[in-house]
């Protein structure tokens, strides 16, 4: 499975943070959301390494579903 895309809201905070909701997109169309609280941290950044971290637990999955663990 591959993300092909990421839409990133972000929503300042009175107290500096900022609340994010992540959507990725697969190849196949599915979405997945992800939302944190940004305090100094490089929001884009954050997002790809999000974006890759979904990635490997996708494919980590489709392999169990291939070898009947899943």
């Amino acid at each position: 499975m591959s993300i092909v895309s990421t839409v990133i809201e972000q929503y300042p905070q009175a107290s500096g943070a900022i609340d994010v909701v992540e959507r990725h997109t697969d190849h196949l169309g599915n979405q997945y959301m992800r939302m944190w609280t940004a305090r100094k941290h490089d929001i884009q950044a954050m997002a790809a390494v999000h974006a890759a971290e979904l990635e490997a637990q996708l494919a980590e999955q489709e392999i169990d579903e291939v070898l009947g663990d899943g």
